[in-house]
């Protein structure tokens, strides 16, 4: 199992998009609210092409609150110069939005046959994430949705993050501090009862600490978080690639809401904790 990841500089934000259709704009996949999402015209297959700033490096592809539920499929490619085939650097293939319940997890007489981790999180979690084996530098990248589900008209995403994640060599310490917090607040009325005001989707809080932090990793942290801001939607996975459920609960989209600093603990190491609220 992989180390967390921290995806802090998100190049997509800054990139050039055209999509097949937009009956909303793709540009809304840009920007943090979440009622600006980007929405296709139908379910034909969509094409969404990214030509970015300049030629970088990139380990991650993460489509955040989409609605392509369990029988969507994606595909990315990148490209170096343009987006013919003999421009391709790498190609993810068709891969399933759905995580399957394994037999282990699934109830007979409960849950259907083919069921999902997908469907057991809040919509507003709901998030498709490509990890590269190793870095690729990449100037365009295409990314191609399909889906078999004819209950939804169209395709959504709220947000897409590309980029150079950061990853510690030693990994945050046990015991991480994860939250949903439920905007609800119980009253007792004056004849006795209790009654619940409030609603929405629930969103996520996270409390972690890196106690054995190197000179290299402390730096990296400090020049990816601080350049960026705490007003920077990032991308924090803390059990990448593992799967399943632990993994979808595990990553948000999120804003970092401490001070960024740092404990001189021992020789040659450090230590800091890091707390994010999902935007």
């Amino acid at each position: 199992m992989s180390n967390l990841r921290i995806l802090a500089t998100n190049l997509h934000d800054a990139a050039t998009l055209t999509a097949t259709s937009e009956a909303m704009p793709i540009s809304n996949t840009q920007v943090s609210p979440r009622p600006y999402v980007w929405r296709s015209i139908d379910l034909q297959e969509q094409q969404i092409d990214v030509t970015l700033a300049g030629a970088d490096y990139i380990d991650c592809i993460a489509l955040a609150q989409h609605n392509l539920g369990a029988l969507g499929e994606i595909r990315i490619e990148f490209f170096q110069g343009g987006f013919a085939p003999t421009d391709s650097v790498k190609d993810s293939g068709t891969m399933p939005t759905a995580m399957l319940l394994p037999l282990s997890a699934w109830r007979v007489g409960i849950d259907s046959w083919g069921a999902t981790y997908n469907n057991r999180l809040p919509g507003g979690s709901s998030l498709a994430i490509y990890w590269l084996d190793q870095p690729i530098a990449a100037d365009r990248y295409r990314i191609t949705l399909t889906s078999s589900d004819t209950s939804v008209g169209y395709f959504e995403i709220g947000r897409i993050f590309a980029g150079l994640s950061a990853s510690p060599e030693t990994n945050m310490a046990w015991n991480p501090d994860i939250r949903w917090i439920e905007n609800i607040e119980h009253v007792r009325t004056e004849g006795g009862s209790s009654r619940s005001v409030g609603g929405g989707e629930p969103h996520r809080v996270a409390s972690i600490k890196l106690n054995w932090l190197s000179e290299s990793d402390r730096q990296r942290l400090l020049t990816d978080l601080v350049s960026v801001g705490q007003a920077a939607d990032l991308l924090v996975s803390l059990y990448p690639e593992h799967g399943g459920l632990r993994e979808l609960e595990h990553t948000m989209v999120c804003r970092r809401t401490n001070d960024f600093g740092h404990t001189y603990s021992h020789y040659n190491n450090w230590q800091t904790t890091l707390d994010f609220m999902e935007v």
